[in-house]
């Protein structure tokens, strides 16, 4: 037993070993860290959902004066979730892009990709039962990344500010 313990003060044997049980221990966390397959349900489903068509570009703009635009066309708050959803009714998918003026308020911004966020999130609900006949809270993980892939809450973000100085 002394004659072990006289190896391990020598720091690059300890080094070694250290590394040895590391690579060990390592080894047999990843083995029992394996997840699962996925659980497909539906008969003869690939995981993955075709996106139809080209994606359309939506402008949303948001002024200094926190008027907001949808396409270059003025839209009230009230009319904000509507339009979005009217836009988004089309076969091809849509992409976001939002421009935030100097001089927008916070309070805006939230408001309108709030709006963004229920229309997408309203939108996967619909493909989930349209394609896989199940509410969207019920699907397995790769069912939801196949309909996330489709309608994906992905917003490009832009500032404008004014180059102008008093």
């Amino acid at each position: 037993m002394m004659r072990f313990t006289k190896y391990l003060r020598s720091p690059l044997l300890l080094c070694f070993v250290f590394l040895v049980l590391l690579t060990v221990v390592s080894g047999l966390v990843l083995n029992r860290s394996r997840s699962p397959k996925p659980d497909i349900t539906r008969p003869g489903w690939t995981g993955t959902i075709s996106s139809p068509g080209e994606t359309r570009e939506v402008q949303i703009s948001i002024n200094g004066s926190d008027e907001i635009s949808l396409n270059e066309d003025v839209v009230s708050r009230r009319e904000l979730r509507p339009t979005i959803s009217e836009l988004t009714t089309g076969s091809e998918p849509v992409k976001f892009t939002l421009k935030n003026s100097e001089g927008a308020s916070y309070a805006t911004y939230v408001e309108v990709y709030d709006a963004l966020r229920d229309v997408i999130t309203d939108l996967r609900a619909k493909a989930a039962m349209q394609e896989l006949g199940k509410p969207y809270a019920t699907l397995s993980r790769l069912e939801k990344t196949a309909i996330d892939e489709l309608y994906p809450l992905k917003v490009n973000e832009i500032f404008i500010a004014s180059l102008e100085r008093d």
